[in-house]
C-alpha cells in the first residue's frame, strides 16, 4: 500500500514538472519492471534473458525519468531562491526588513563579519556606510548601543537594539536613522536611561555610540 502511494506521489510530481508525456512512460516502465520480475521467478534459465532485458530496460527508463525530474526540481528550487533573494532588495529600501521574515525555513551562511560605528542616528554616516556596500549583495546588520568607551576594556557593555535586519546599498538611510532612534528610545525607557545624558556622554567621553556588525548573506 505504501509503495502504491509512493508511485502515485511520484506520478503527480512528474506530471507537474514535465507533463503527461513523462508520466505515461514512467508508469509503463514500472508495470513492465514488475511483470518481468515476476516472470523471472517462473522461467527456466534459458528463458530468462528476455525478461532480464525488459527488467533492466524498464529500470533504466525509470531512473532517467526520475533524474530528469529531480534536476528540474532542483533547478526550480535555486531559481526560486535567487528570485526570493532579489525580492529582498526592493523590500528593504523603504522599510525595515528583518532577517527572520525571509529565511525562516532556509539554510543560509554569513561571510566574514565586518563592523562600523554610527554617532547615534546620524543619517549622513548611515548614508556613507550604505554607499560603500556592494550593489548586488544583501547584508545582515546587527545594531548595538554601546554605553561605555570601548578603550576602557574589551568587554564593554552593549544593548542589542533589535533583531538582525536586512540592508543593501539602496536602503533608505532616513528610514534606518529613524528606526535606530526609535530603538534607542525604547532601550532608554526600558533600562531607565536618559537620552539627553547619553548624548552629553558622547560629546565628552566618546561613548555611547551605535556599533553595527554586518555580514553578506547567502541563501541556499
Amino acid at each position: 500500500m505504501n509503495f502504491i502511494l509512493l508511485i502515485i506521489i511520484l506520478s503527480i510530481t512528474i506530471y507537474n514538472l514535465t507533463g503527461i508525456y513523462f508520466v505515461i512512460p514512467f508508469l509503463i516502465a514500472i508495470f513492465n519492471f514488475f511483470i518481468a520480475s515476476i516472470n523471472l521467478e517462473n522461467k527456466h534459465e534459458h528463458e530468462k534473458f528476455n525478461y532480464l532485458f525488459a527488467k533492466y530496460l524498464s529500470l533504466s527508463i525509470i531512473i532517467i525519468i526520475l533524474y530528469i525530474n529531480m534536476k528540474i526540481l532542483i533547478d526550480n528550487y535555486f531559481i526560486f531562491k535567487l528570485t526570493k533573494l532579489a525580492y529582498v532588495i526592493p523590500v528593504s529600501i523603504d522599510r525595515i526588513s528583518y532577517l527572520k521574515q525571509f529565511v525562516q525555513y532556509d539554510f543560509f551562511i554569513f561571510t566574514k563579519g565586518l563592523h562600523t560605528w554610527f554617532y547615534f542616528t546620524d543619517e549622513i554616516e548611515i548614508k556613507k556606510f550604505l554607499s560603500n556596500l556592494d550593489w548586488n549583495k544583501t547584508y545582515v546588520l546587527n545594531l548595538e548601543l554601546v554605553i561605555s568607551d570601548f578603550n576602557d576594556d574589551d568587554e564593554f557593555p552593549v544593548i542589542t537594539l533589535c533583531e538582525p535586519i536586512l540592508i543593501n546599498k539602496y536602503s533608505n538611510s532616513n528610514v534606518i536613522s529613524k528606526f535606530i532612534l526609535n530603538q534607542i528610545n525604547l532601550a532608554t525607557n526600558k533600562f531607565n536611561l536618559e537620552y539627553e545624558y547619553l548624548q552629553k556622554m558622547r560629546l565628552t567621553k566618546g561613548a555611547p555610540y551605535i556599533y553595527g556588525k554586518y555580514s553578506e548573506i547567502r541563501i541556499f
